[in-house]
Formats: C-alpha cells, sequence, structure tokens
C-alpha cells in the first residue's frame, strides 16, 4: 500500500488525494466498476427503506457496466429528482450510474461519498462543543478502513482490470 494509512497523523492532501489520482487513470470500464462498488457498499449500509428504492438503479448500472443494455441516463434523470439526494447511498447510486459512462469526476465523487459516511461514523462525546482536528477524525478507524478499501479496489482494478473475479471481490 502506498503509505496511506499511516502511524503518525495525515492530511487530506497525503492520505487521500493519491486515490483521486489513480481514480482518474483508472480505464473507463474500471472507473465504472470502482463507482459501482462504492455505491453498493454505501447501500448495504442505508436504512433498509432507501437500500430497497436503490436496487434498481445500481442492478441495472451492473447490467451496463458488465456489457448489458439499460438507459442509465434516465435512470440518473430520476436519481437526480430524488428529494434524498444528499444522502451518501442516494448519491454515490448517481454518480456511479454517471461513472458508468465514462465520468471520471463522477467515479471520484462515488468514492468521496464513501469517505464522508466513514466521517459521519467517527464518534464523539455526547457532551462535545467543538470538533477535534480534521487529522484526528482522519486517523479514525472508520475513515482508515475506508482509505484501505478504496486503496485495494484500485489496486485491483489497476493489476487486472474488472475481471469477473475481481467484480464479485469488490461486490462483498
Amino acid at each position: 500500500m502506498m503509505g496511506l494509512v499511516t502511524e503518525e497523523v495525515g492530511s487530506w492532501k497525503t492520505e487521500v488525494a493519491p486515490l483521486r489520482k489513480r481514480v482518474f487513470s483508472l480505464a473507463e470500464p474500471s472507473r465504472g466498476v470502482f463507482a459501482l462498488a462504492c455505491a453498493e457498499r454505501l447501500v448495504r449500509r442505508a436504512a433498509p427503506d432507501v437500500a430497497e428504492t436503490l436496487q434498481a438503479p445500481l442492478s441495472e448500472g451492473w447490467s451496463v457496466a458488465l456489457g448489458g443494455e439499460g438507459n442509465l441516463r434516465a435512470i440518473r434523470h430520476e436519481m437526480d429528482a430524488r428529494g434524498d439526494l444528499d444522502d451518501d447511498a442516494v448519491a454515490a447510486v448517481a454518480f456511479a450510474i454517471t461513472a458508468v459512462v465514462g465520468s471520471a469526476d463522477d467515479a471520484w465523487w462515488a468514492a468521496n461519498r464513501v469517505l464522508d459516511q466513514a466521517f459521519s461514523r467517527v464518534e464523539y462525546p455526547a457532551d462535545a462543543r467543538l470538533f477535534r482536528p480534521f487529522a484526528e477524525d482522519l486517523a479514525s478507524s472508520q475513515v482508515q478502513n475506508e482509505i484501505l478499501w478504496i486503496d485495494q479496489a484500485l489496486t485491483r482494478l489497476e493489476a487486472t482490470g474488472p475481471s469477473a473475479d475481481v467484480i464479485e471481490e469488490l461486490r462483498q
């Protein structure tokens, strides 16, 4: 691993910026698969009612990413019209849909939602009045575990592309 999870507290620039660069360097099919894996990771953690509404668009995204037919433009339009687009899982699915048809920016935004959700899981004492320094939250196990997952997903896709084995592994 490229020194992303460190003993010392890092910064966004040193820990996350290299991941962004790697997402943008992925070939188009790999970017879409990566974004869908990010979205699926968040859908598994979403509230059951939200997760249920995301299954169809996510399935259609996977279908197209795997060479099938689908109207991702219409699905993205439907996703954009949702009232809960600020939910991390919903946004990640919307970004992943666009990443499947080639948007590197949206592939990164899907990954960013994984990180956003990790930051939201960092625990604070009930009586906390101030946020801790960003670097401390970045060093939390919740965030570092997601950085590690993103790094490993990118490493697999960089090595072999979106093979059936890699896709199966990323969807777990």
